[in-house]
């Protein structure tokens, strides 16, 4: 999986409370292989390939509670 993300502090409401948008884009490929083992033998049943590739788009609130630290 990549994926890409970007966020952008969009408003200070205060020194510790923000509100930020986020963004990116993510590709993703998902294998499956299924077998059936019958006294030892094996018999492939299904195997696929697939590549997905999609976008993300969010709105939120971030916290800063300490220095290093905050809560999204």
């Amino acid at each position: 999986m990549c994926e890409l993300k970007l966020r952008y502090r969009a408003y200070d409401f205060s020194e510790s409370i923000a509100l930020f948008v986020t963004g990116g884009f993510v590709l993703h490929r998902i294998y499956v292989d299924a077998e059936n083992v019958n006294d030892g033998q094996r018999t492939q049943l299904v195997s696929v390939s697939e590549m997905n590739f999609g976008g993300k788009a969010g709105v939120g609130l971030q916290w800063d509670f300490a220095d290093s630290w905050g809560a999204l």
